[in-house]
């Protein structure tokens, strides 16, 4: 990012809050636009937010899931936190990437397939 660009406050503030951490590269693009798996992504890390994979492995009949989206996408897991409504409870301490566990206990509704 160039030297004294307009968002440079705030993209080190929300980086310094582990909502963002930039592209594999490790830069910051603020000039490009940003996609909805981004936002969600963000979304979610700002709520402290995660999904429970073995939950959502476990129970996808139960859920809502796009014909798009494969798990091997970077960002299956924030999309399917965002999308399915659940019951949950948190788990003592954090996980090894420093972020509360929840422990999902049941999907609390299941709306038509994207």
């Amino acid at each position: 990012m160039p030297a004294g660009h307009w968002a440079q406050g705030a993209i080190d503030s929300a980086a310094a809050k582990g909502w963002v951490t930039g592209y594999p590269d490790g830069r910051f693009k603020p000039e490009r636009k940003i996609t909805r798996a981004e936002v969600v992504n963000i979304t979610n890390k700002m709520l402290d937010r995660f999904a429970d994979k073995d939950f959502v492995r476990s129970h996808l009949s139960e859920m809502i899931q796009f014909k798009d989206l494969i798990e091997a996408h970077w960002a299956y897991f924030p999309i399917m936190e965002a999308t399915n409504s659940h019951e949950l409870i948190r788990r003592g301490g954090q996980d090894e990437l420093n972020r509360a566990n929840e422990k999902w206990i049941a999907i609390l509704q299941k709306r038509a397939a994207r």
